[in-house]
């Protein structure tokens, strides 16, 4: 009996997605071994007791098959199996037998769970040398790959597991042997077919005719994104494009839908990557003259016709942008109606201003360069679409970029007019009757006016802009006399009149016989205003004696007064339209203008605006700088004393005031310096608004020019200034903060520090007596506490008078010591010495005073270290912190007293009170640290005990700025500290048990530019780096390591492959290729070939072409 078995029928599987994709790789590369495949799954699952031997020479088929297809024969030689005549393949070298003995260890535990295999040798396992080098050759893998491994463990026995057993052992194999063996050897097709699939796609790349069976594979190709990209991006023949669109490969139900991001809250729109090629393709037709696109234009038409089951359009930004592009490419002749409905529909979007440069360059530009009168008439409907804004008040804005109309106008308007002529007007006119209302109360003046204000976005101007720069170039025939005839006589309160009489006030010759040809008083209108008094202002010295009649006969009908808030008062109206007649020179005019006064005797700044804004920086002065350069400081003075400024109440923003006059002056003594340090006697009781004036320019003119102001003039002066009894009452009595005998005060510390530098500006010797009177007077009259209300300490400090004093006391009397010569047991100034142990007795919370200290820290070590010992000791926490602050803000030079610092436990301090100083406190503490460990003459080494807390402590910030510290100044720091630092941290930090360790193991690769070679030990360091790199830092990396390629290959190879087996995604600008390049080149090509697998199974293809030139 015959008996017909159909497997297929009676089983039925469900396909894994990992089978499906085995499955279509196989189809891909050659089809019979897909139903090799097949078949076999189905048998996996069927109960036929032989089917341990069919899999095994299904598998045997399989793997043969795609070595067939990809195998490179070197150094093979090729015999026949004396069981089955198979082809069997040894190798003549020895590349596999210098790794045969370790991988037969590896092997052996495996085959141990084989029941058919367990009792393998490795005499038997070293015979298939031929077929394991057949395996690496053919897929380009190395030996040491994983994959490479699990290959060719398990191929090298489908021989064996397909014949007969031999001898006395007759039993039927293991069902659970070849079921293992089959999902192993799917294991490592699946992984193999992620890189080797794209050399299947750069065949059918290469295709420039494809057959319907080249068409089926890109179906295959479409089931995985990566490959998908990877294909569509690179697809460049012409022939492709019909087949392609009649199996539905740019259809527009094919078009992705914006997918919504719940962390973002926002919508992402994917690219329809298929239309990459639809734009190459289309751009290779317009190259050629007569090209046929047809298909082009049908793919368009089905994208924007396309509306989804809602009924709605798919609005996806990338494919629109491909639309814009389609469109802009097809023949002049081929561009309709439709397109540009197309176009309106995508301008429309939500996304409308991102076409904006897109649109004049691939639409507009070309229409004017082939004087296309058609196509930019319908571009005109498109540039000026808008919408309307809603708010407090209502408004229009353009779809497009709100700068493109007014941008547009400028550079295209002219090309715009000669082209479209009056067609083009009647288009833009079209949009003006929509938004018109939106003009009349929001533009001052027709012409481009600063009273607009910097509105150049706002599409009402921008409109209003195009109609008037197109009438100004019409030509002047019967059409544009009707258009300026129509606006002249619109009587409702609108902005065509006024663009009426703009345009006649610029075209006055040809077009004032519409303006005399008013039947109506065009003055009442006082919306008018502006652009009617410009016609009349500009034109009345033409007028004929009628014509100035008949103005006046206007003016004359215009109120003399208004009512506002139940009161009358007087309108200015009648005299400005006056005015604009006054260049006619007639009596009538001159007569009227007299008798308007009499109602209306106030200045009209700004004739025909009703409103004027204008803003001025700074203050304004009642005299120019030239003016002030002139006089003498007596008459400076004079005048200074006797000027008047108006009431606030009456003053505008350009009225001259009297600090505008002050900063004259202090630009004059900048520029003028001895006229205000010689002969000054007069400054004494000038008002103290001048002095403040003086003083601040004083100082101002040393601080731009380092210097000091070296006079015993000056000083006797500010001496005699500041002991007056009304001085001093005023700058006790005065609290309110713009206090200028303060202020004076404030400035006259300032002036004396800058003559207060031991290592720079010094008074002379003579007057440092009158120098420490202005000190001590001022500390007498005013050494309150200022109160310190936030951790910026440094800001109060330098902003504040009392930290001038302080710096004042401390500078002077070293100053003082320095210039007499004295001895070290005699440097302090007794006077002074008083003060400041005065002040720290007190025991008050003064950090302004502690502040001092530190700042100072140096220079009273200098006068007397016993003194400055007691500082240390400081109990209250606010004084110490000032203290700590003002030292480290101001040393920048790590000395000696870092070594005092920490045996008094001022770091220890620090660290346990932390929290109460800012970040970049604590990273100048950080960086002393670090400059004391690699400067050989502080003794503070990785075993102190302040270096051992910080480092064992793991606080995110220090280990950041320690690795930024070093990584900054990498020139000056002698290499083996540094290499004994990461070590140390190296330890501490490897078990990669917190987040500060992880950290900072992922950012000491940093460190690596100091090292000439790559060590061993820096090797290992490395390693843990570049597994646990932060997020981005892959290519910063892999930079690094290129100038390590040539010296240390072998160690840069190691480190990029364990860099790329640890990134999730390899970075795509980098150095990559260079590298791979040279491990070629080196003779390292088992690791090049590994780092190149492993970044194309993780979808990055750099290095394809760099493979294949070495291959």
């Amino acid at each position: 009996m015959l008996v017909d078995l159909h497997i297929h029928d009676v089983i039925e599987v469900k396909l894994s997605d990992k089978e499906l994709s085995i499955l279509d790789s196989l189809k891909l590369i050659r089809p019979e071994l897909a139903v090799f495949y097949k078949d076999g799954l189905y048998l996996k699952n069927s109960s036929l007791e032989s089917k341990s031997y069919i899999l095994a020479h299904l598998l045997r088929e399989i793997d043969s098959g795609l070595r067939e297809v990809y195998e490179r024969k070197i150094n093979i030689i090729e015999t026949k199996c004396k069981k089955c005549g198979h082809i069997e393949r040894s190798i003549k070298d020895n590349a596999f037998k210098i790794n045969d003995i370790a991988l037969f260890g590896e092997f052996k535990k495996e085959y141990d769970g084989f029941d058919y295999l367990k009792g393998v040798t490795y005499k038997k396992f070293k015979k298939f040398s031929g077929h394991a080098y057949s395996i690496l050759s053919s897929f380009h893998l190395s030996i040491n790959e994983p994959i490479a491994k699990e290959y060719i463990m398990i191929a090298i026995w489908f021989h064996k597991y397909a014949h007969l057993n031999r001898g006395t052992d007759s039993s039927i194999r293991k069902e659970s042997d070849i079921i293992k063996m089959w999902e192993k050897f799917e294991a490592v097709l699946y992984e193999l077919f992620n890189y080797i699939k794209y050399d299947n796609i750069d065949k059918i790349l290469k295709i420039s005719n494809p057959t319907s069976s080249d068409i089926q594979k890109v179906r295959l190709i479409q089931k995985t994104d990566i490959h998908k990209n990877y294909f569509w991006g690179r697809l460049n023949y012409v022939n492709w494009l019909k087949p392609l669109y009649e199996n539905g490969y740019f259809a527009g139900v094919n078009n992705p839908e914006p997918i919504f991001n719940e962390s973002t809250n926002e919508y992402k729109a994917p690219i329809w990557v298929e239309l990459a090629y639809i734009q190459n393709v289309a751009y290779q037709l317009s190259q050629n003259t007569g090209a046929d696109f047809s298909i082009i234009i049908n793919i368009i038409d089905d994208i924007c016709s396309y509306r989804n089951p809602g009924g709605k359009r798919i609005v996806n930004y990338n494919t629109d942008s491909v639309i814009v592009f389609l469109i802009s490419i097809l023949p002049l002749q081929k561009i309709g109606q439709k397109h540009f409905n197309y176009l309106t529909t995508i301008i429309k979007s939500e996304n409308s201003s991102l076409y904006s440069d897109d649109f004049q360059k691939r639409f507009i530009d070309k229409f004017i360069a082939a004087n296309d009168k058609k196509n930019l008439l319908r571009c005109l409907s498109v540039i000026l679409l808008h919408r309307k804004k809603r708010g407090l008040i209502e408004s229009y804005r353009s779809l497009l970029d709100r700068y493109f109309l007014q941008e547009f106008i400028d550079s295209k308007n002219e090309d715009i007019i000669r082209i479209c002529g009056i067609e083009g007007f009647k288009v833009i006119e079209k949009v003006l009757k929509k938004v018109a209302k939106d003009h009349w109360y929001n533009i001052s003046a027709i012409e481009d006016h600063y009273q607009n204000g910097q509105n150049l976005d706002n599409f009402s101007h921008q409109v209003v802009r195009f109609v008037r720069e197109y009438l100004l170039k019409l030509s002047c025939d019967d059409m544009l006399i009707i258009i300026i005839s129509e606006y002249i006589n619109k009587v409702r309160i609108t902005i065509y009149p006024r663009i009426a009489y703009f345009i006649i006030n610029s075209r006055y010759e040809k077009l004032s016989h519409l303006f005399w040809s008013v039947d109506f008083n065009p003055l009442k209108n006082i919306y008018n205003n502006h652009e009617l008094f410009e016609l009349l202002d500009k034109h009345s010295s033409t007028f004929s004696n009628d014509q100035i009649n008949r103005v006046l006969a206007w003016i004359d009908e215009v109120d003399d007064y208004f009512e506002f808030d139940g009161k009358t008062h007087p309108s200015p109206s009648k005299k400005m339209w006056l005015t604009a007649l006054l260049k006619t020179e007639e009596a009538s005019v001159i007569a009227a203008y007299e008798k308007a006064k009499t109602i209306y005797p106030y200045e009209i700044k700004h004739p025909g605006f009703s409103s004027w804004l204008e803003s001025v920086y700074g203050n304004v002065s009642p005299l120019n700088y030239n003016s002030v350069k002139e006089m003498d400081l007596s008459e400076i003075i004079k005048y200074y004393s006797n000027y008047k400024e108006k009431p606030l109440n009456q003053r505008s923003i350009t009225d001259p005031t009297i600090e505008g006059l002050g900063d004259i002056i202090r630009q004059d003594i900048k520029n003028n310096i001895s006229k205000y340090t010689f002969d000054i006697e007069g400054i004494a009781t000038a008002p103290i608004g001048f002095q403040s004036s003086w003083i601040v320019g004083l100082w101002q003119y040393c601080n731009d020019n380092k210097t000091l102001i070296d006079s015993e003039n000056v000083l006797s002066l500010i001496y005699s200034i500041i002991s007056d009894n009304n001085f001093k009452k005023g700058y006790v009595d005065d609290e309110t903060p713009r206090n200028r005998n303060k202020m004076f005060v404030h400035r006259v510390l300032s002036l004396l520090n800058c003559g207060l530098d031991c290592h720079g500006n010094m008074f002379t010797t003579a007057y440092l007596p009158i120098v420490k009177k202005i000190i001590l007077t001022i500390y007498d009259n005013d050494s309150n506490v200022e109160k310190v209300e936030d951790k910026d300490i440094t800001s109060k400090y330098i902003n504040s008078y009392t930290g001038e004093l302080y710096d004042a006391l401390v500078e002077y009397n070293v100053v003082a010591a320095y210039k007499s010569e004295a001895p070290l047991e005699a440097r302090w100034d007794n006077d002074i010495r008083q003060v400041l142990d005065a002040e720290l007795s007190k025991r008050k919370i003064n950090p302004l005073f502690f502040y001092a200290l530190g700042k100072g820290y140096n220079s009273l070590f200098w006068i007397d270290k016993s003194w400055v010992d007691k500082i240390l000791s400081i109990e209250n926490n606010d004084n110490w912190i000032g203290f700590m602050v003002g030292f480290h803000i101001h040393h920048k030079t790590v000395t000696q007293i870092f070594e005092d610092f920490c045996n008094t436990g001022q770091y220890d301090r620090f660290f346990a009170n932390r929290e109460s100083f800012d970040l970049v406190m604590q990273k100048m503490v950080i960086q002393y640290m670090c400059v004391a460990y690699y400067y050989d003459k502080i003794n503070f080494d990785l075993d102190s005990p302040l270096f051992i807390k910080v480092l064992n402590e793991k606080n995110a910030s220090d280990y950041e700025n320690i690795i930024n510290f070093f990584n900054n100044n990498n020139k000056q720091i002698p290499i083996e500290k540094l290499k004994d630092l990461w070590r140390v941290m190296f330890g501490l930090n490897k078990r990669l048990d917190n987040e500060v360790s992880m950290y900072f193991i992922g950012e000491s690769y940093r460190w690596l530019d100091f090292f000439d070679d790559i060590e061993d030990e820096i090797k290992e360091w490395m390693l843990l780096s570049v597994t646990n790199l932060q997020p981005f830092a892959a290519s910063q990396v892999i930079r690094k390591l290129v100038g390590y390629t040539k010296k240390n290959p072998t160690q840069v190879g190691e480190l990029l492959f364990a860099l790329v087996s640890a990134e999730s995604k390899i970075p795509s600008h980098s150095k990559l290729e260079e590298i791979v390049e040279e491990l070629f080149k080196s003779g390292n090509t088992d690791v090049a070939k590994q780092i190149s697998n492993e970044c194309l199974r993780k979808g990055y293809l750099g290095l394809r072409e760099v493979v294949k030139r070495y291959e």
